[in-house]
């Protein structure tokens, strides 16, 4: 099965997916049944097989749908699952959220129907007249199946060219009844935790709701335990040092436990106030408090360390932002305690919430980024040696390129946008020089572990092999922009890597528009339309007009 680890948590199994319309939806029975397509493409996971998967359990059920870039809809609800094929596959749905309107509600308790087999309770035949196959009662009326009815809907069809949906379905870890509750700590070092990456890359149990891609045996000196790191959240790079989801953990423990540490990485956990204090005390951390119940609430602090134990682990927190409350600012400066070293103290956590810290070595106060991305989603950016990569960005894999032309290994980000995305320039720390001759940026420099330029010749190859999408990030302090173009790319060297970009979209502004069409420029080979040579002038390089509204590559 195909399984979403970033949507609303993780944890979701895929059970149909519908993004070009190249696999035909129109099926007889015998094939719902089984199930048809393929998990690299559009696909119907089979009724058999959801039947199978939600009699394991409770399970929700999300459908998202998402029409160009701009559209995203998504409808999930409480309780679902189907019958087996005695009862023709009924439906069973709960109580539905969600932004796309309540379109299944109205199917709950139908059997499911093909064009072979008419279940509907309609005089015409539903899934022969509207070219489907649902749980229909007298009429279609879920959104993701009409096109057009008589009641004044009107939506475009969901297998049209630029529509995507997807229906995913979890597994709930609780009794039905029970709310979900969450809370979890986690810290954030200023500067970039390769530690937090490397190691050995093991995924996690799907009952992890929170995204912990891997678990890496600890670099620091005198750490004693494997580390948690989320390379999701707030840009990546948490290493968790408390968990609390479940209350099978007891953490009403002496001083010498919450010394060393207890529970597992699996479960709930506490890293340790010797771990936490050697991790704290190697440079810059933040602190990241996240607590879940029913809505999911945080807060963050600038600055965290606790001293050592001659000192009582004592607190040291500064700078707080979030919609949680300041709860930690009052604490700041006093010992640690428990029940048995004579300081009267609060349990960590109400027994109800649910929590986890994290702490993250930030890298930067400053984050350019420039990535590309095919309209067919690339599978070369899944595949190949999967190495977790230092970066304040969601970038699991370096892979080694298998397209024609390109002579260095590519960072893919899966994440941001639906992933799929080629980094072709980054900048985050200024210890790369970026002002360079017309050699350096045709072959490209730095690399993919710190800041680079892909290299002119390397990004004409990509962009020459179809169409390719363009996205801008950029980040300064707690702020984050974004620029998209729907269509990028460059001329070959002949042309003077000449750029094409269309159509923006954004928050960040649309600064390269009025480059579109012009070549690049370095301090050596000015091709710009200004009396003076705008790279030598700004200290960058670019396709510079007179001179320009961008100049992602200039003095830092």
């Amino acid at each position: 099965v195909l399984c979403d680890i970033y949507t609303d948590d993780g944890g979701w199994i895929v059970i149909q997916r519908r993004t070009k319309g190249d696999v035909d939806f129109y099926r007889d029975w015998a094939s719902y049944k089984t199930g048809f397509g393929t998990l690299d493409t559009d696909f119907w996971l089979g009724n058999d097989n959801i039947y199978d998967l939600t009699r394991t359990g409770k399970y929700e059920l999300s459908v998202d749908i998402k029409y160009g870039s701009d559209w995203l809809y998504f409808e999930i609800y409480q309780n679902f699952y189907i019958a087996s094929e005695q009862d023709n596959y009924r439906l069973h749905v709960g109580s539905y959220r969600g932004t796309a309107g309540d379109s299944l509600s109205s199917h709950n308790g139908w059997p499911f129907s093909t064009y072979d087999v008419d279940n509907d309770d309609a005089l015409m035949n539903c899934a022969e007249r509207y070219h489907g196959a649902w749980c229909s009662f007298s009429l279609i009326l879920t959104k993701l199946e009409r096109e057009s009815l008589e009641n004044g809907f009107v939506k475009r069809s969901a297998t049209d060219s630029n529509a995507i949906q997807e229906h995913v379905l979890k597994k709930k870890d609780v009794e039905e009844k029970i709310i979900r509750k969450q809370m979890e700590l986690v810290l954030h070092n200023f500067f970039v935790p390769t530690k937090c990456q490397f190691g050995v890359p093991i995924f996690l149990p799907n009952h992890i709701t929170r995204p912990y891609p891997v678990i890496y045996k600890s670099e620091f000196p005198r750490v004693n335990k494997p580390l948690f790191c989320d390379t999701l959240t707030d840009g990546g790079g948490w290493i968790v040092i408390q968990r609390r989801s479940t209350g099978d953990v007891d953490f009403y423990e002496g001083w010498y436990t919450y010394r060393e540490g207890f529970g597992t990485l699996d479960t709930d956990f506490w890293l340790g106030n010797d771990n936490i204090h050697y991790i704290t005390s190697s440079g810059k951390y933040e602190l990241r408090v996240e607590l879940k119940y029913d809505y999911m609430y945080y807060a963050h602090y600038d600055r965290f360390f606790i001293g050592n134990e001659d000192d009582k682990y004592r607190l040291h927190v500064e700078s707080y932002s979030g919609n949680a409350g300041d709860s930690l600012s009052p604490h700041n400066g006093w010992p640690f305690s428990t029940y048995d070293n004579g300081f009267i103290k609060r349990p960590t956590a109400d027994s109800n919430a649910c929590q986890e810290h994290v702490l993250k070595n930030k890298d930067v106060e400053k984050l350019v980024e420039i990535a590309v991305k095919q309209f067919v989603y690339p599978e070369t950016c899944h595949i190949n040696v999967s190495i977790f990569h230092p970066s304040t960005l969601p970038y699991p894999v370096v892979y080694k390129s298998e397209i024609p032309g390109v002579d260095k290994p590519l960072l893919c980000d899966i994440v941001t946008d639906g992933g799929g995305w080629i980094v072709i320039q980054r900048r985050s720390t200024g210890d790369v020089d970026f002002y360079r001759d017309w050699e350096s940026y045709r072959a490209g420099f730095g690399t993919i572990d710190t800041d680079f330029w892909l290299g002119n010749d390397n990004i004409h190859a990509i962009t020459s092999t179809g169409n390719y999408e363009l996205r801008v990030d950029l980040k300064y302090g707690h702020s984050k922009f974004f620029a998209h173009y729907d269509i990028f790319s460059i001329a070959n060297e002949q042309d003077k890597y000449k750029l094409h970009v269309e159509s923006y979209s954004g928050f960040g502004g649309d600064s390269m528009s009025r480059h579109d069409g012009w070549p690049f420029s370095t301090y050596d080979v000015d091709n710009d339309n200004s009396t003076i040579n705008c790279a030598e002038k700004y200290h960058g390089a670019w396709w510079y007009y007179k001179c320009f509204n961008a100049n992602l590559n200039g003095k830092w």
